[in-house]
């Protein structure tokens, strides 16, 4: 079973569940606003038919959920901001990305807009050369799908061997 995470999702459901079913079997959206758990349920409840993958929502900080969760071979984030409004959960931080790297299968992705990258982490990660750090290899694929309709850089993750 291939898990995909999207923590600080907000009520940002649809999208992700159709661009996340090439990737995942499972997307698991994560948030700490009880009210986005209620709006998940409304929306799944109106639209599961046509989604395709299964869905989970978790009423929890991604901090205490990535100590808990099972292995994950997608993650994905977008239109997160550290200002007001936003979830200020720093995504692409070395501190976040080496607790996020130790749940990883040893090959997945990261769909993402570089929200919440600190010290230049997402453009390292997405150069052309990517970056090797925490134990995986992270490198943009070659044709980018997602970038020009959705904002959204597809980056597959690697483990280095040992």
């Amino acid at each position: 079973m291939r898990n995909a995470l999207y923590p600080c999702c907000g009520t940002d459901f649809e999208i992700p569940s159709t661009l996340l079913r090439s990737y995942a079997d499972t997307v698991i959206f994560c948030d700490t606003n009880k009210r986005n758990r209620q709006k998940f349920k409304d929306w799944h409840a109106d639209s599961s038919s046509a989604i395709l993958i299964q869905t989970n929502f978790e009423c929890i900080d991604v901090w205490d959920f990535l100590g808990t969760c099972s292995k994950l071979s997608a993650f994905f984030y977008r239109r997160d901001s550290s200002g007001e409004g936003g979830s200020g959960v720093p995504v692409f931080s070395d501190e976040f990305l080496e607790v996020l790297m130790a749940k990883f299968e040893d090959t997945g992705y990261i769909l993402s807009d570089g929200s919440n990258s600190v010290g230049g982490m997402f453009r390292a990660i997405i150069r052309i050369s990517g970056l090797d750090r925490f134990g995986f290899r992270f490198r943009t694929v070659k044709e980018q799908p997602l970038l020009e309709n959705f904002g959204l850089y597809l980056v597959k993750v690697e483990r280095l061997l040992v």
